[in-house]
């Protein structure tokens, strides 16, 4: 499964799968940051979370070279999935300082 993006009231929804390829999505992570000054990273299940972290390290090596660093606030809300069970969905709120 790739990662899917959409866009919500104006900040780019990066939805992220365990299987997810790091260094794509860090990239299209900082490309949205010095465009639009924040994203947000949304995961399910630990491969997720654990991938999302490391995309958002990768991105804030990525956006230190030129000088600049990330704020990440991380959050959580609960949806309910197809099958009628209650999923805990983690997000970082990434943006550019």
């Amino acid at each position: 499964m790739e990662t899917t993006v959409r866009q919500v009231e104006g900040e780019y929804v990066f939805k992220i799968k365990k299987d997810s390829n790091v260094r794509k999505v860090a990239t299209a992570v900082v490309g949205e940051l010095n465009s639009k000054g924040a994203v947000r990273l949304q995961g399910i299940g630990a491969g997720a979370i654990n991938q999302m972290s490391k995309i958002a390290v990768h991105a804030r090596g990525e956006v230190a070279r030129g000088g600049k660093d990330l704020i990440i606030r991380p959050g959580m809300f609960n949806e309910i999935g197809s099958d009628g069970n209650e999923l805990t969905v983690i997000i970082f709120n990434v943006s550019l300082v």
